[in-house]
């Protein structure tokens, strides 16, 4: 398991997606933790190229891991650095009208298409005159933890996970968000469907499975930090990886 951080610790998060970093560090803020990335040490990101979401995280996580220069993480923190924590995330959005698709592989989607919206248009094709559960998704956000420590090799990842069930859109709105935001809706706790790039980052947090994933990891490796609020728990939990 995931040691304990401690005043002499830093946590790196291995992604080069600034929107998803932004909402990462947001939900870290406050709780005493030193926070760095791959692009302030410089560091290029492994390949997502695992068959799901949990070994994408995992590959990002310990090819961080080996590539960590405790030396380096030092001078950049300010302060000597005997642990670091590296946190990487991959996200799915799994349709299962659609056998899955396009499940972890929608950052492939994206490349493919040249951008979010035309991604997005995409799956709208596929699932053109399809109504009520055939257009249920899910949105799952896994989040994987490797320890580098002076002295040792890295440890094993371990994961965790949360997950929202929703639906697509037939139509992208709203304009906020990023990714599948526009075309993906869950019902709140008032009972009404919202899209995720209609409502802002307070809202986001109560409904998105990214910040649960987030706050189970902290418990874990930073016990005496508190998580930020999220409100009501709307989504389901898919569980912790060992």
């Amino acid at each position: 398991m995931v040691g304990t951080l401690t005043p002499n610790s830093v946590m790196l998060l291995a992604s080069n997606n600034q929107k998803k970093l932004a909402e990462m560090q947001k939900r870290l803020e406050g709780t005493g933790v030193t926070v760095l990335t791959l692009k302030d040490m410089g560091m290029g990101q492994v390949p997502e190229t695992g068959p799901t979401t949990a070994e994408n995280a995992s590959m990002k996580s310990s090819g961080a891991a080996a590539a960590v220069d405790l030396a380096a993480i030092s001078e950049k923190a300010g302060k000597p650095v005997d642990k670091v924590v590296v946190v990487a995330e991959d996200t799915g959005f799994e349709i299962p009208s659609l056998g899955g698709w396009p499940a972890h592989k929608y950052a492939d989607l994206v490349d493919e298409k040249g951008s979010d919206a035309a991604a997005n248009q995409a799956i709208l094709e596929a699932l053109e005159g399809k109504t009520g559960d055939d257009r249920k998704a899910i949105f799952t956000s896994t989040l994987a933890v490797t320890e580098v420590t002076a002295g040792a090799e890295p440890a094993k990842p371990v994961l965790f996970t949360a997950g929202a069930e929703g639906t697509v859109s037939e139509k992208p709105f709203g304009e906020n968000g990023f990714g599948f935001d526009p075309i993906f809706g869950v019902t709140n706790n008032r009972g009404r469907v919202v899209g995720f790039a209609q409502i802002d980052a307070a809202q986001k947090a109560e409904l998105s499975p990214r910040p649960r994933a987030v706050d189970q990891m902290l418990a874990a490796v930073y016990p005496k930090a508190d998580a930020a609020p999220t409100g009501p728990d709307h989504t389901r939990k898919f569980g912790n990886g060992q």
